[in-house]
């Protein structure tokens, strides 16, 4: 089975290290988000993703996404990764999982309480 990930931040760390392991390890990157239209459009064509949008709301509540992976600062992590709970969608996203305990503890404890796995 071939995960369908949908993907925030479209930066140099994740459109050179993060985003060719995922194809590397056979999962697919269904959708891409990033604010900076620019570096959107050049990973969707560097690694062939046809939905593409700048609100990663927008990408959260897309159909047809296995999983969300961020690559962004931990000021929209929080709100990413609740969002993404309630929609059902595991999470997996770099350290820190927010910008303090009271938000990080809050993903946790959205986590446990729904059984929708975050990694970090």
């Amino acid at each position: 089975m071939t995960l369908n990930m949908g993907w925030i931040g479209c930066g140099r760390h994740a459109t050179q290290m993060l985003l060719p392991q995922l194809a590397r390890a056979g999962m697919r990157i269904g959708a891409l988000c990033d604010v900076n239209e620019n570096a959107l459009t050049e990973a969707a064509a560097q690694f062939g993703v046809k939905r593409t949008t700048t609100d990663w709301q927008e990408l959260v509540a897309m159909s047809g996404l296995d999983a969300l992976c961020m690559a962004v600062g931990p000021d929209i992590h929080h709100k990413a990764a609740m969002a993404a709970i309630d929609h059902g969608l595991p999470v997996f996203m770099e350290k820190p999982p927010a910008a303090d305990h009271a938000r990080t503890l809050e993903i946790a404890q959205a986590s446990s309480r729904t059984g929708i796995p975050v990694f970090v």
